[in-house]
């Protein structure tokens, strides 16, 4: 039996805003519970202004054959701050699994 390989490529996220004070700005992320492994590449979040500085955004993988690849964050704000590349970890929850995060 092989298994599948999923790829999801090149997604823009764009002019999102979110008003609920207890929302994450984004979330992307696969678990152990996907069948197969997932590669994503290539996935920008632009423009995106959110209120809540206690829920994080996500972008790991716990699953051992899976990638997050090439992400762009640009003008990405949580309340009037923009997220910084210096202290993103303040706001987004990543793991080893992910390469390459441009902040802009």
């Amino acid at each position: 039996c092989s298994q599948m390989a999923n790829t999801i490529s090149d997604v823009t996220f764009e002019n999102i805003r979110i008003y609920r004070n207890d929302a994450a700005a984004f979330s992307c992320y696969v678990t152990e519970s996907t069948p197969y492994g997932v590669t994503m590449n290539n996935i920008v979040f632009r423009n995106v202004y959110y209120n809540s500085n206690t829920v994080k955004s996500k972008i790991y993988t716990t699953q051992a054959d899976s990638s997050i690849n090439n992400t762009i964050i640009e003008n990405v704000y949580c309340g009037t701050s923009k997220i910084p590349a210096s202290n993103y970890s303040r706001y987004i929850d990543t793991t080893s699994k992910v390469n390459n995060i441009d902040f802009r």
